[in-house]
């Protein structure tokens, strides 16, 4: 902000946090909803929910339609008498990733063999220990960068981090979404690597 002039808030860049009403030495400010996004429920074919959030055009990513998603799917879970909420979060350690882990039982993370993904999930991993959440780790496209792939896998094991499994990059996945069918019931190697990833998570979890 500058002084002796006209202060401007730039209504895409609000989080909504609510402190420059605390600021505001004139108590001109106030905070009123805003609908950004709305929240959706479809059914599979395959025995469950899925919640999601869905933004409006120009609304930018916020922790607070990572709740109402979430509010939305631990009420499906209790009239549905389930036992397992799985989250897909966003990637980096911004709010819907803390929005998205907070109070949860365990956290996956999924990295790629890259310098710049080496260095998220060395981040990522902060965020969870800070919270103090148990975590395991899944490597994605573990085969376009087998060296990085290997330097992971070393350092999980030196973090003490259990590793589920590896997903291979395959074109299967494309080949799946044009389909309109799970990856995993189009490559019987992407169900076994799947299937392999599931084993073990229930082996800790």
């Amino acid at each position: 902000m500058i002084r002796h002039q006209n202060q401007k808030i730039n209504k895409f860049l609000c989080e909504g946090c609510g402190a420059c009403t605390y600021t505001c030495p004139s108590n001109a400010i106030k905070i009123r909803p805003v609908d950004t996004g709305e929240v959706c429920l479809s059914e599979t074919n395959y025995g469950f929910s899925i919640v999601t959030g869905q933004l409006k055009l120009g609304e930018a990513g916020s922790g607070k339609i990572v709740d109402a998603v979430r509010r939305k799917a631990s009420e499906i879970c209790e009239s549905e008498d389930m036992e397992l909420i799985l989250l897909d979060s966003a990637a980096g350690i911004g709010c819907p990733v803390i929005s998205s882990v907070k109070g949860t039982d365990h956290v996956i993370i999924v990295v790629e063999p890259s310098i710049v993904a080496l260095n998220d999930f060395r981040r990522a991993l902060q965020l969870v220990r800070h919270f103090e959440i148990s975590h395991s780790l899944v490597i994605n496209k573990w085969d376009i960068n087998e060296d990085i792939t290997r330097e992971i896998e070393d350092f999980a094991e030196t973090m003490d981090i259990p590793v589920l499994g590896r997903i291979p990059y395959t074109v299967s996945f494309i080949e799946a979404l044009v389909n309109l069918i799970p990856a995993v019931l189009y490559d019987y190697e992407l169900e076994k690597s799947f299937n392999d990833i599931i084993d073990n998570l229930m082996g800790i979890i």
